[in-house]
């Protein structure tokens, strides 16, 4: 968050050696090594993760409206509202960068 990437990758490389099977922070390292434009230590990163079995999740996010709580799974379509949803996010987007 503050570009210290030394205290990030500390920190990270601390909770690695109390939780290996952890793939949040496995995923955390690698997007501070991408930061620091680190391919190498991002390769072995997920070299890593491969190895020990770790897949990233997939990302994910909600909202609720009227009491009811929508989610939005990276790639997944099945909600009835989905070309609205999609469509009002596309304004959204635009009027943005406008």
């Amino acid at each position: 968050i503050h570009g210290e990437i030394g205290v990030g990758q500390g920190a990270a490389e601390s909770v690695l050696q109390l939780v290996k099977d952890g793939d949040g922070t496995h995923v955390l390292l690698s997007v501070i090594y991408a930061s620091a434009i680190s391919w190498t230590e991002v390769a072995r990163i997920k070299r890593e993760m491969r190895n020990i079995g770790l897949k990233k999740d997939p990302a994910l996010s909600w909202i609720e409206v009227n009491h009811k709580i929508y989610v939005f799974l990276v790639g997944y379509q099945s909600l009835s509202r989905n070309e609205e949803i999609y469509a009002k996010l596309d304004g959204l987007i635009f009027k943005n960068k406008a």
